[in-house]
């Protein structure tokens, strides 16, 4: 893989666009978010190695997030990422 400023994978998942998308802060988790009413849990590693492509592994997808005015709240995942106290 070469630097550019060019994406390097698009993710494809959500047939609507992607609208929030959160990292979760101590394990490679990271999910995303759509007008769909659904989230997209994915597995993502980046390797230190420049000519190995990122992995970037769907996990799991969670329906039934509410709309407003036709777009997808979908803030209710978010505690998910939060971090065990």
């Amino acid at each position: 893989m070469d630097l550019s400023s060019k994406p390097c994978e698009a993710l494809k998942c959500h047939p609507n666009d992607i609208t929030n998308v959160t990292f979760h802060l101590s394990y490679p988790l990271f999910a995303s978010c759509s007008d769909d009413c659904m989230a997209y849990v994915f597995h993502g590693m980046v390797y230190a190695e420049l000519n190995q492509n990122p992995l970037i592994v769907p996990l799991e997808i969670l329906r039934g997030h509410t709309t407003s005015n036709g777009r997808g709240e979908c803030s209710d995942f978010y505690e998910f990422f939060l971090p065990n106290k």
